[in-house]
């Protein structure tokens, strides 16, 4: 049966066996705390399985575009996304080049076989306080009282909800230090 497939039949079987495999994300981006795939995650199955589907790929990119190529006999199917380069902090030149071909590569190996991860923008609005803590926050007296509870706050929360709630104790601190000017 597999020798009668074509490449987008060898591809969508490729795809399936991935989401069957039971990958494991191991990277973590602790601005975040949001889990990822990283290339090694998934990259040795990816060959494995693409060998059983008689496919192998291409990688290129130019200064525009990156792309990966799948090939099945005389047949070619192509994935392609604009090129952007990474950016490391203290980085060397070759570092960074490196940094840049590893994330295409895992970028667009993530699209052509749509290995699925948490949407960053819809998780990281996913983080909300609930509006009793917001409240008790707002209705603070004094700066002291407002980190104390902010403090309690971060601790019961965690890292992830700290922006949050920085964002809550710089505006209700804003307010309590503008009426203690007027009050004076």
């Amino acid at each position: 049966m597999t020798q009668d497939k074509n490449i987008y039949q060898r591809i969508q079987q490729a795809r399936v066996d991935l989401q069957e495999s039971g990958l494991k994300k191991s990277g973590l981006n602790k601005h975040t705390n949001v889990s990822y795939f990283e290339l090694g995650d998934f990259l040795p199955k990816v060959n494995e399985i693409l060998n059983q589907q008689d496919l192998m790929t291409q990688f290129g990119m130019d200064k525009k575009r990156a792309w990966i190529h799948f090939f099945h006999q005389d047949k070619k199917l192509t994935f392609s996304i604009d090129r952007i380069n990474a950016v490391l902090p203290k980085a060397t030149e070759i570092q960074s080049h490196g940094a840049t071909i590893t994330y295409l590569r895992r970028y667009l190996m993530m699209i052509a076989l749509e290995i699925a991860e948490n949407d960053l923008v819809d998780s990281q609005n996913m983080i909300v306080l609930e509006k009793s803590e917001i409240d008790k926050i707002m209705d603070c007296k004094t700066v002291e009282e407002l980190k104390e509870y902010c403090g309690s706050l971060k601790k019961s929360k965690g890292v992830s909800h700290q922006k949050m709630i920085l964002k809550f104790y710089n505006e209700r601190k804003a307010q309590l230090e503008k009426k203690g000017k007027h009050d004076k």
